[in-house]
């Protein structure tokens, strides 16, 4: 699965998608008020949630 921004989605032309949707499921995400305010990607906010934590650091 890939997942990525409803905003990133549609910026895809269409043999982009194609070729994407070879290799995994492409998953749409509405995140418009983080892409506004906040700057972030699904990206970073699946990196944060699933990133190990380092002790001492």
């Amino acid at each position: 699965m890939i997942f990525l921004s409803e905003t990133a989605f549609h910026a895809l032309k269409p043999f982009q998608r194609i070729a994407m949707e070879r290799h995994a499921q492409l998953i749409p995400v509405a995140i418009p008020t983080i892409e506004a305010i906040g700057g972030g990607s699904v990206r970073c906010m699946m990196a944060e949630n699933f990133l190990s934590k380092q002790v001492g650091g």
